[in-house]
């Protein structure tokens, strides 16, 4: 079997477990110990409440006028082989009557209509207004312009909306008094995606409550294949400098090598994307969506690696000539201060001290010397030496 995007049609594909009907002690087993690919599990969330009412026009009833902010992605550049980063979108607010508006009904652009305005700075390489000037949603043309609504915590988004959050329950899996309180809400228009990644911390359970959405995964052991970046920045996100759907295997030769699994996950099903699996999504029909990332054991020791590198990178990058440029991190990456990103790292390393000696009455106190002593062993230069010169042969092959 062969990968459905075109670019990527000689690379073999990895099959995907499927399960229907699996109790929840069954559930909490599977995705917590046994296995360690992604699944897709079918009639898990059939009782959850408002399951088949969660589409664009039912949920713009329910919200009104309360606006959404979404990122516009431009479908041309996706049709060549370079990565547009988050860093490179506009952002709108609109709400969701005026964003059915623009994808199902006549009013799509409407030259003085009320279609939100623009929330984010805007970017000039990826045909983005040069100015700070307002955008409407009317303004972009959904034929050339996707929009997404990512990442959004359901906790704030649904905060004024009595009965939502507690009609997401993930007690199927196991996971007892898990709702919308710890879930992420996500909706997106036909194209829109999410670029490829893996999140550091825990596993994901995706619930697909309207439309389509393709996944292609890949496992740990193939990261080097994926020529992974800290840039742009985002906590617990390490990203892909590969276009998945038009890789350029010369600039990329290595990707040739990796093993995807794709899945189309259908209207009722449940993905298991288990910890550090890449992933590129990508909305085949407009989409609603819910998730949640579950916390594991070793997540203690990934939040120590994720403090050193917000310290490499907030050093590095936080300098006089990057004030004014935020094209470095993402728009839900915040940047903190020197004496901060210390203070988390010092925390991360104390849970896991903690961990280890539960009955210690005394913190880990890190400064910045024990950083610099660290990052300057000889070891750790030797691999950031060689890792370095990878990264420059890239640039004249």
């Amino acid at each position: 079997m062969a990968i459905s995007v075109p670019r990527l049609q000689s690379l073999p594909v990895r099959p995907c477990r499927m399960y229907d009907s699996v109790d929840a002690q069954s559930a909490y087993h599977l995705v917590h110990t046994e296995l360690q690919v992604p699944a897709v599990f079918g009639s898990m969330i059939e009782h959850w409440k408002y399951r088949h009412t969660w589409t664009p026009q039912n949920l713009s009833e329910i919200f009104g006028g309360k606006p959404i902010r979404f990122r516009m992605i431009p479908r041309m550049l996706q049709e060549t082989s370079n990565v547009v980063w988050e860093t490179q979108c506009q952002f709108v607010d609109a709400s969701l009557t005026e964003f059915c508006h623009w994808i199902f009904g006549d009013q799509r652009f409407e030259e003085n209509g009320d279609f939100g305005i623009i929330a984010k700075r805007a970017r000039t390489d990826v045909e983005c207004s040069s100015s700070f000037d307002l955008a409407k949603l009317g303004d972009f043309n959904p034929e050339i312009h996707a929009a997404y609504a990512d990442y959004k915590y359901m906790r704030v988004l649904f905060a004024d909306i009595p009965g939502f959050q507690q009609a997401i329950d993930w007690s199927t899996f196991g996971l007892q008094g898990k709702t919308g309180e710890h879930s992420t809400f996500w909706l997106g228009t036909k194209g829109a995606y999410t670029h490829c990644h893996y999140d550091t911390y825990g596993f994901n359970l995706v619930a697909q409550l309207y439309g389509r959405k393709r996944w292609i995964l890949f496992p740990p052991g193939q990261t080097d294949c994926l020529y992974p970046t800290r840039l742009p920045y985002e906590e617990s996100s390490v990203f892909s400098q590969v276009n998945i759907k038009r890789p350029d295997f010369e600039k990329h030769p290595r990707v040739r090598n990796a093993e995807p699994t794709e899945v189309v996950l259908e209207p009722g099903q449940v993905l298991f994307v288990p910890k550090h699996w890449w992933h590129f999504v990508e909305c085949l029909d407009t989409s609603v969506s819910i998730n949640m990332w579950v916390d594991v054991e070793s997540d203690c020791l990934d939040r120590v690696q994720e403090g050193i590198a917000r310290n490499i990178v907030m050093s590095l990058k936080k300098t006089e000539e990057t004030a004014q440029s935020e094209d470095w991190k993402t728009s839900f990456e915040q940047g903190t201060s020197t004496e901060d990103s210390i203070s988390l790292l010092e925390a991360a390393i104390n849970d896991v001290v903690y961990r280890m000696a539960p009955n210690r009455d005394r913190s880990v106190h890190i400064t910045t010397d024990d950083l610099v002593n660290v990052l300057a062993h000889p070891d750790v230069l030797a691999l950031t030496a060689q890792k370095l010169l990878e990264q420059v042969q890239t640039q004249i092959t």
